[in-house]
């Protein structure tokens, strides 16, 4: 008949027979049970392999999986298995549980078979690459020219990150000023930045190195007498954005030549030739380069206009006057 389910059952004994009626069965009935068939499942892990049950991070729920082999079941009858118990996020001593389907059947326990399977979830690494990054041999640091904004080496072409996942690279240990040997660190930052495995190295160091004066326009190349100080300047170009404001400039007179006396501020400056030589203020973040920093100018004299007041034409008196606009000259 059809088979029955797993449960207890009584058996009942009859007998048959034209001589049957002449006997009588003490023992009529007997209780017994029918337990679930044990069946073997086979456990898999990462990628479907057999003894690697150390998965590796991918922002979703994995965990090992369970099978078994449909010869075990009796015809004409289902059984599946079901796995819960996976997880998402990187972890050790996880534990997948397996269930069967049908209540006639139940979990071989005899190893390797068992109703649970221990696994893991490893970090996923990531990887990017420093730009700029060390050049030349032996390895010189990368260098940046002053700008006056904070600067430094960036992590691009990041690998390894899951699309979506929130996760990213952030960089820290920018500089504004001219220095050696900044350092640079990249560190994972977000929600499942403990997920990964930074495997590039975390640090790089960099120079910022001084902004080039590429050239310095002095204007102009001579004055005229004034009776006052009087100082030529110069127009800045600097590398790159800068502008000519980021930079600002000294001006000292020299008398004659570069080596020649100092003419201080302020001074009546007397007809001659003189030389002036451009400083940086105190300020490490510019350099002139091979551009021109002094330049000789003159002071050439005032002309003076005579006004003549003359009669013409003069007669011969023994006497006679010249007048100007300013002053008068009398000869007697």
């Amino acid at each position: 008949g059809a088979a029955r389910p797993v449960a207890t059952h009584t058996a009942t004994a009859k007998l048959i027979g034209p001589d049957s009626k002449n006997y009588v069965v003490s023992n009529e009935t007997q209780a017994f049970t029918i337990a679930p068939k044990p069946i073997k499942v086979t456990w898999a892990g990462d990628a479907g392999s057999y003894d690697d049950f150390d998965f590796t991070y991918n922002a979703e729920e994995q965990g090992p999986t369970c099978t078994i082999d449909a010869n075990q079941i009796v015809k004409g009858e289902s059984c599946t298995v079901t796995v819960t118990g996976q997880q998402k996020n990187v972890g050790v001593n996880y534990t997948a549980t397996a269930t069967l389907s049908n209540e006639n059947y139940v979990i071989d326990e005899e190893d390797p078979s068992s109703s649970s399977h221990a696994f893991s979830i490893s970090k996923k690494d990531v990887s990017f690459t420093w730009d700029p990054t060390y050049t030349g041999e032996p390895p010189k640091n990368p260098e940046f020219t002053y700008n006056g904004a904070e600067q430094g080496p960036e992590a691009t072409n990041v690998q390894g990150i899951v699309d979506g996942d929130d996760c990213s690279i952030e960089v820290s240990g920018q500089q504004t000023v001219v220095g050696k040997d900044y350092t640079a660190t990249a560190e994972l930052t977000g929600a499942s930045k403990d997920n990964y495995n930074l495997t590039t190295t975390s640090t790089q160091k960099f120079d910022i190195v001084a902004n080039t004066i590429v050239t310095l326009k002095w204007s102009p190349k001579s004055f005229v007498y004034n009776a006052d100080y009087q100082c030529p300047e110069a127009e800045i170009t600097l590398d790159g954005d800068m502008k000519e404001g980021d930079c600002e400039l000294t001006y000292t007179v020299h008398k004659g030549t570069e080596e020649g006396e100092v003419v201080p501020e302020g001074t009546k400056m007397p007809v001659g030739t003189y030389v002036v030589v451009a400083a940086l203020v105190d300020n490490n973040n510019f350099a002139f380069g091979d551009t021109q920093k002094e330049w000789t100018f003159t002071v050439t004299r005032k002309i003076v206009e005579v006004a003549l007041d003359i009669e013409d034409p003069m007669y011969y008196d023994a006497d006679y006057h010249i007048s100007r606009s300013e002053e008068r000259f009398s000869r007697n």
